[in-house]
């Protein structure tokens, strides 16, 4: 998803049926993208803080966008691998400083 308006909040599920929010998106964010490459299950859950206007890539237009714009879609895959070690390395320094 893109977010083209709003703010979403990116929340996990604990057990016992707890939640933590771990990030709020906001205006020009892309979220949901794990999903579009692995086909998994979601590991977050999205919920809108106002109301949005989201714009989805779905697995169909992907594949359509691979096949009829392959150069624009290498730029797009460059651009989401970077957005990934972002949040991986982002994660990882949340990590070490819920070690100390």
């Amino acid at each position: 998803y893109l977010l083209a308006r709003g703010s979403v909040a990116i929340t996990l599920d604990l057990p016992e049926g707890q939640m933590v929010m771990v990030r709020t998106m906001r205006e020009g964010s892309i979220f949901g993208e794990m999903a579009l490459y692995t086909g998994a299950v979601r590991s977050a859950s999205a919920i809108t803080r106002e109301p949005c206007i989201l714009l989805k890539l779905d697995k169909v237009a992907f594949a359509r966008l691979q096949a009829e714009h392959p150069a624009e879609c290498g730029r797009f895959h460059t651009y989401i691998i970077q957005l990934m070690a972002d949040r991986i390395a982002r994660a990882n320094k949340e990590i070490v400083a819920l070690t100390r």
